[in-house]
């Protein structure tokens, strides 16, 4: 009689038989497009050796819709080139989906890209960060059909109309980060730009961005000038944040204006509305931007802020009749409120305001108070206004509260938040502070 668990063990070999051999080669029965695919995601040195695995894989490929040659995938540039020279010629000519390269010699990179361009590709990516150095390319601007996304990283795009992507009708997304350029940037056809950590070359040279079907924008910690932004009627979302690698950084002054002839008019680049008409047209906007920088002078009774150039911009007096969502850090805070206040009054739609509070005590101290202007009430669809403050900051959160009550923003509508303990406050707390300054107000006026 047999054992139990010869039963059971003879009753478990039938299941696995009809399971399937679980050494059999799936992959290799699908389709060769969609195996293409998926060698598309392997780094190009990888992809190659795929060939090696059985006759079916053995010119896979070289039909890859993708190029990806990184400079990390390789010990030193010579067998970096020595790859790239011996694997380009064997490709077919198949349409390039992507292309992402990378080399340790930035002279590399020009052929690479003309290669990728020849055979139409979609999205190229070029980073240098391992290099140590710029690709410069120049010679021209960018031509092509195919085109719908470019990355770059590290490149120099000096002395050439790599930028100007009027001949690449397709392009829609462009992003850099710490380039260096020193040329306009047009397009017909971009929806998204995203420029962070880059140089405008030379330091007193100014960049226009082109960009009439924009959607969204950024612009984060770049040096030079600031660009000169056009007009954008589609644009959604945009966030700016400007610090001390502008050259509108001031070393002489906490706030407002220095004095010094390096923080003349003169230095700001052109006539006319920098950044505030491109972004008139903006749903959500969020404008930082470093305390320490000139921010804030006064011209035939207008604010004129440096940081982002809202000073000839805000002479123009545009008008923000879409905007919804609104971020502002302390430096509207300067010169008795005058962005604050401009934004309140200009912004009809606007629903949410998030102001950030960090260190303006002297801000408070120079400007004082800003209760000699016409008043006006903030827009009727607000919803909420977030109000975010270190601890320490108690009198200048106080004198924001006083504006936002002023212009008629009720007391309900306002969170305060501390950026060191995460402590929400409610509505008393609120009303508490706005009665503390009123209190501190009038002792200081009966010992005068």
């Amino acid at each position: 009689m047999p054992r139990r668990g010869s039963e059971n063990q003879a009753n478990k070999r039938p299941a696995t038989t009809a399971g399937g051999d679980d050494d059999e080669d799936r992959l290799s029965a699908l389709p060769d497009p969609l195996l293409q695919h998926v060698l598309s995601f392997l780094p190009s040195r990888l992809a190659v050796r795929t060939c090696a695995l059985a006759r079916r894989w053995r010119h896979q490929w070289k039909s890859v819709p993708a190029v990806r040659v990184k400079c990390s995938d390789f010990a030193n540039n010579n067998l970096l080139r020595c790859f790239v020279n011996h694997f380009l010629p064997l490709r077919d000519r198949a349409p390039l989906r992507e292309c992402d390269i990378g080399a340790y010699n930035g002279r590399d990179i020009p052929p690479l890209i003309l290669y990728a361009l020849l055979f139409r590709v979609q999205v190229l990516r070029v980073d240098l960060t391992i290099a140590g150095n710029y690709a410069q390319l120049r010679n021209g601007n960018l031509v092509s059909e195919q085109l719908v996304r470019l990355e770059l990283k590290c490149v120099q795009l000096e002395e050439s109309h790599f930028l100007d992507f009027s001949s690449c009708p397709k392009l829609e997304v462009v992003k850099m980060d710490c380039c260096a350029y020193d040329s306009d940037i047009l397009s017909q056809s971009l929806r998204h730009l995203s420029i962070t950590g880059c140089t405008l070359i030379p330091d007193n040279t100014c960049a226009r961005i082109f960009t009439p079907r924009l959607i969204s924008l950024e612009l984060a910690d770049n040096y030079g000038l600031t660009p000169v932004l056009e007009c954008m009627p589609p644009l959604a979302t945009a966030f700016v944040r400007l610090g001390n690698g502008c050259s509108e950084y001031c070393l002489n002054s906490y706030y407002g204006d220095c004095g010094s002839d390096d923080c003349n008019e003169a230095m700001v680049h052109s006539d006319g509305s920098v950044l505030l008409d491109g972004l008139s047209n903006a749903t959500n906007l969020e404008l930082i931007a470093d305390p320490i920088v000139c921010l804030h002078r006064w011209f035939k009774g207008m604010p004129l802020l440096y940081i982002v150039h809202f000073p000839k911009d805000l002479k123009k007096s545009p008008s923000f009749g879409k905007l919804k969502t609104l971020l502002l850090s302390e430096w509207c805070f300067a010169d008795k409120f005058g962005a604050l206040m401009y934004f309140l009054q200009h912004s009809p739609v606007l629903e949410k305001l998030s102001l950030e509070l960090t260190t303006s005590e002297s801000l408070f101290e120079t400007h004082g108070s800003c209760y000699q202007r016409e008043p006006f009430l903030a827009s009727k669809h607000l919803k909420v206004v977030e109000v975010k403050y270190h601890e320490d900051e108690v009198f200048a959160l106080a004198e924001v509260l006083k504006i936002l009550i002023t212009c008629g923003v009720p007391s309900k509508k306002i969170i305060i938040e501390s950026m060191t303990s995460r402590i929400s406050h409610s509505k008393l707390s609120v009303d508490i502070l706005l009665w503390f300054v009123l209190t501190l107000n009038v002792f200081c006026f009966s010992k005068i």
